[in-house]
C-alpha cells in the first residue's frame, strides 16, 4: 500500500511539474520578457498570441513559414530556452501573487482618448479599477463624414492589477501582463494618470 501511494504521489508531482501552463517571465535590466502559455496549443509571447506544440524537450511555434523550434529544459519553476538566433532565456514561473493593500490605492476610471487631425474620428479607450485588485476594459469609438457616420465599442477584458511603488501590474484574464507606470497625482496623493502600453489614461479624459 505504501509503494502504490508513493508511486501516486510521484506521478502526480511530476505531472504537475512537467506543466508549462501558466506565467513565466525572464527578467533583465529593462525590465523582462513574458511568456504565458495558455494551454496545450496556445502561447503569447511578448504580447503575440501564437499556436505551438510541445515535442520531447522542443517548443514547435507557428510561423509565417511553418514551425520554428525551441529547444528547452525544464526544472520545477525554471524554464530555459533556446532560440534560433543562438542565444538562450532562463524564465522564472509566475506563481499567484496575493494582493496587498496597494490595490486599493487605484480606484475609478481612467480615459485615453485619440482623434485623427480633421476631427472626422476619434477613439477612446478606458480601465476600471475596482480598488480591490481587480479592473475592467472598454473602448468607443466615432467617425462622421462625407459618407455617413458611424459609433460603436469594442470588447471588454477583465483581468487584475496591483501597485508596487510607482508600477502598476496588470495581468488580463486573456493571458496578456503589462506593467505601467504612475505619472500623475493630485495633491492628496490620489493618483489622477497612468502610462499603460505606451498610452496615456486619465481621470480628466473621461470627462
Amino acid at each position: 500500500m505504501i509503494r502504490i501511494l508513493s508511486l501516486i504521489a510521484f506521478l502526480v508531482l511530476g505531472l504537475h511539474g512537467d506543466t508549462l501552463i501558466g506565467k513565466w517571465v525572464s527578467k533583465n535590466p529593462q525590465g523582462g520578457v513574458y511568456l504565458t502559455f495558455l494551454s496545450d496549443s496556445q502561447l503569447i509571447y511578448d504580447g503575440d498570441r501564437v499556436q505551438y506544440v510541445r515535442k520531447k524537450n522542443v517548443i514547435r511555434v507557428a510561423g509565417d513559414y511553418g514551425y520554428v523550434d525551441y529547444p528547452y529544459t525544464l526544472k520545477k519553476d525554471t524554464l530555459r530556452i533556446s532560440f534560433p538566433e543562438g542565444y538562450q532565456l532562463n524564465f522564472s514561473r509566475i506563481k499567484n501573487v496575493k494582493l496587498t493593500k496597494n490595490s486599493g490605492g487605484l480606484r475609478g476610471k481612467f480615459c485615453n482618448y485619440s482623434s485623427s487631425l480633421n476631427g472626422g474620428y476619434s477613439s477612446t479607450r478606458w480601465v476600471i479599477f475596482d480598488g480591490r485588485g481587480n479592473l475592467q476594459t472598454g473602448s468607443g469609438a466615432s467617425y462622421s463624414g462625407a459618407d455617413g457616420s458611424y459609433s460603436g465599442d469594442g470588447a471588454d477584458a477583465r483581468g487584475r492589477y496591483r501597485l508596487e511603488n510607482s508600477n502598476i501590474i496588470i495581468d488580463t484574464d486573456g493571458g496578456y501582463h503589462y506593467v505601467g507606470a504612475v505619472i500623475e497625482r493630485f495633491g492628496n496623493g490620489r493618483i489622477s494618470a497612468l502610462k499603460i502600453n505606451g498610452l496615456i489614461y486619465a481621470r480628466t479624459l473621461c470627462d
